[in-house]
């Protein structure tokens, strides 16, 4: 696990990406997310992102993600 304080932030680089509940594609989705959306990095974790966002806080895929 990398310290959140690596990336301080991030941009959603594609249409839309599921935040999801653990660092998991099996983790239950809590919602999405959107191309240029920008959020807050609380932890990254195995090519994941912590994040919090307007639906809570979760886990987005750090393949379409770009680190600010």
């Amino acid at each position: 696990v990398l310290p959140a304080s690596t990336v301080a932030s991030i941009k959603i680089a594609f249409d839309w990406l599921r935040v999801r509940k653990d660092d998991t594609t099996e983790s239950s989705i809590l919602g999405m997310v959107y191309e240029g959306e920008s959020y807050e990095v609380l932890d990254k974790k195995n090519g994941w992102y912590k994040i919090k966002s307007k639906i809570g806080t979760g886990w987005v895929s750090g393949v379409y993600v770009q680190e600010l």
